[in-house]
This record gives structure tokens, sequence and C-alpha cells, in this order.
């Protein structure tokens, strides 16, 4: 029906103002089905969470590391230079934001509720990335794709969405798309990637453990910077491809979840197969883009 954005400078946490905004457009008349996208932006930086958080889970610390988005950059950059300790501060900083955010969703949904919605709507719950600590050597997201940044939430909840479920394969969150199409009774567009997830509770078949899933760096930023990775994912191995370096590196994810240790090098015959993967998705993305242009 709308789209409503929030300009900055918003208020810190943002998230109530979001949310009174949310609830008010719930409010409005209407005589059909609605599609509400709510966008937080509290986990986030600058990492600067409520006090009552900051008890809940900040340790003392007698660091430079503030948690502002500008000293972070300048910490990846090499203009700063922070360290483990630091490191652990931040990410202290960051648990405290999710726990306020989380706060804040669980308000959301007893308004929902309230107004007799929850019963009868499917809720979707995910993040586009998560943050890095110093896992890799850097700070913040964008420039990586390691367990980090893409291993990131994903509930569903929602009539016949059984309670407690949970599904251990990948998924990818172009498979948000089919499943609410599914969960409709819509059929998704042929186009679409992704695949229907509501399979994994509705008997009809089991979700593949092999399928590829496909990750790539901010757009922008690699345009700014002249740098993007890319990385490709199935069963346990884990592809990176790093451009212009044209570097590759491997980890088997069932042994080795922190991506500490490069088996490019070792497993020749897995980094062929999954090369010869990385070129056929790149090859039907190619495709589509073309089509889509066309």
């Amino acid at each position: 029906d709308s789209f409503e954005v929030v300009r900055r400078p918003l208020p810190e946490p943002a998230a109530p103002l979001v949310n009174e905004k949310a609830l008010a457009w719930l409010d409005q008349p209407r005589d059909r089905p609605f599609f509400l996208f709510v966008h937080h932006y509290d986990v986030h930086s600058d990492y600067a969470p409520k006090e009552a958080y900051r008890k809940m889970f900040v340790r003392p610390y007698e660091g430079i590391a503030t948690g502002a988005t500008d000293q972070l950059k300048a910490a990846r950059s090499g203009r700063v230079e922070l360290g483990p300790a630091d490191a652990q501060h931040l990410s202290d900083l960051y648990d405290a934001e999710i726990r306020q955010i989380d706060d804040e969703l669980g308000r959301f949904f007893q308004e929902l509720e309230r107004r007799g919605h929850l019963e009868n709507t499917i809720i979707v719950l995910t993040a586009d990335h998560g943050e890095e600590f110093l896992e890799h050597g850097r700070f913040l997201h964008g420039w990586s794709l390691y367990e980090e940044l893409v291993q990131v939430p994903l509930l569903i909840a929602g009539p016949g969405i059984p309670h407690g479920l949970r599904v251990t394969e990948p998924v990818s969150l172009v498979d948000i798309f089919p499943t609410v199409t599914g969960l409709l009774g819509i059929e998704a567009p042929p186009v679409v990637e992704g695949i229907d997830l509501s399979q994994a509770w509705r008997g009809r078949a089991p979700l593949p453990t092999s399928r590829p899933v496909f990750f790539e760096t901010d757009w922008w930023l690699g345009r700014v910077e002249g740098e993007w990775k890319r990385a490709v994912q199935r069963g346990p191995w884990k592809l990176h491809y790093a451009h212009p370096q044209q570097a590759w590196e491997l980890y088997d994810l069932a042994s080795d979840r922190d991506e500490s240790t490069d088996l490019a090098g070792a497993e020749a015959e897995k980094l062929r197969e999954l090369v010869a993967e990385w070129d056929r998705l790149t090859a039907e993305f190619t495709t589509l883009a073309s089509a889509d242009l066309a």
C-alpha cells in the first residue's frame, strides 16, 4: 500500500520510533491482507546500547574503543590500532545492542497480538549480515564472507509452521521470497533463485543437502575500492574468491567452522570441483542478468 522512509538523524535507539510508525500503519483501515517490512538498524555501528543493556553485557574496560563507526573504519584501514581486548569490548557492546533490539521486537510482537494480527500473520525475522571483531583481522562488514558475517538468523513463525523446528541444512536469504509465496499458495516466478523452505515441515521433500549457496561482498564497496569477494558453499565445503587478487580459499566447515585453515593447496580435487560449481553459477547469473535486461 505504501512505503515510508524514516530519515536520519535517528534517535538512539531508533527501534521504538520505527515500531511506532509500523503499528500506526497497521492501524489504518484496510480490507485485504497486508505485507509489512519493518527495517531496524539498531544492531549496527555506532555500537551505542542504552546503559541498562551495557550493564548486562559490557565487562570492565579501559581502552580506546568507543564503538563509533568512524573509529572502526579507521581501524579497518590501519589509521587506528585496536587489539583483541578492544575487539572483545566492541563485541560486548554489540551483544548489548542485540539484547536491546530483542526486547523491542518482543514489545512489537505483543502489540501485534493485542491487535489480533499475530494468529494469522507469517513473521520472518532475519538480518543481512553479521559483524567481524578481528576474527579475520578486520572490523565491521562488507569486505569478506567468513561465517561471522554470513551466518545470520532466519526465523519463520505463523499459522501451520511447527514450533521449535530447527533446520540444519544450509539455506539462503533468497529462499525467503519463494517460502512466503509458497505458504500463501502463490506460485513464485520461474526466475526466482531460491527454494520453498516449507517443504522441510510439510513433508513434500527433504531440503537438498548439497545445494550450492552463493555469497558476495558489498557491491558498492567493491565499486569504490576496486576489490570484491564471492563465495560458494556446497555441503560443508566453502570456496572464497578474491578479485583482483584472483585468489582462492577453501574451508571445510564441518571441522573448521572458524575458517582458520585454508585447504586450497591440500584439497586439489575438492578445489577443482567447487571452482567448476563457481563457473556454472557465475555463467547462470550472467545469463539471468542478460535476460532481465533484454
